[in-house]
């Protein structure tokens, strides 16, 4: 949270020196919840409110988690190929829309989405974050160009992965995911509710 407000305190600073319009004043309330498409209610954002708060703001921050905008990688839909572009072609739109700064949010690697990202238009101007936010990228920042969030000591993980082996070895429909530099994942998403 204090890094959130730094980064909109530095965000406020820059529109101050870049002599923008910041009279109005309010709060901001954020919130990075990583949640599975089952989680995600309706009831969640009303469109009617969010078009509202939209169109009555000059400038917004747009935070969109890829692992729930894109077709899952076990997705074998004809369509799906399609269905991406489209949603790729909707970003672009967003990025087009003067005052919006575009974050897609992604538990991938830093590769992975810049291959999932390689036909869009104006990938220069959006901000990524790779591995649940261990890798990130700015607007307007290189394609090549990632910094780090801090650097990890590994060896937390050979206790954590062994521990985590041991519930997946005993829990049927689960599995282990430690692709990432930053992070283990127990994946229980196609097992038993009543297990895991």
């Amino acid at each position: 949270a204090e890094n959130i407000l730094e980064d909109m305190k530095r965000v406020r600073a820059h529109m101050v020196e870049m002599d923008e319009d910041i009279s109005r004043t309010g709060c901001c309330r954020v919130g990075l919840v990583k949640s599975s498409h089952k989680e995600i209610s309706s009831n969640i954002l009303r469109p009617s409110e969010v078009n509202a708060a939209y169109s009555s703001c000059k400038t917004r921050l747009v935070l969109l988690d890829m692992d729930l905008l894109r077709p899952s990688k076990e997705d074998m839909e004809e369509d799906a190929e399609a269905v991406w572009q489209q949603t790729l072609g909707s970003i672009e739109l967003l990025l087009k829309e003067p005052g919006n700064c575009v974050f897609l949010l992604s538990s991938d690697s830093p590769e992975n989405i810049l291959n999932l990202l390689k036909r869009m238009k104006g990938i220069e101007k959006i901000g990524l974050a790779a591995e649940d936010g261990y890798y990130y990228k700015w607007p307007g920042s290189p394609r090549d160009r990632w910094d780090q969030r801090q650097h990890v000591v590994t060896q937390w993980k050979e206790v954590c992965s062994a521990l985590m082996h041991t519930y997946a070895a005993r829990t049927t429909g689960t599995y282990v995911q430690e692709d990432q530099i930053a992070s283990i994942t127990w994946q229980y998403g196609v097992s038993n509710p009543d297990f895991a």
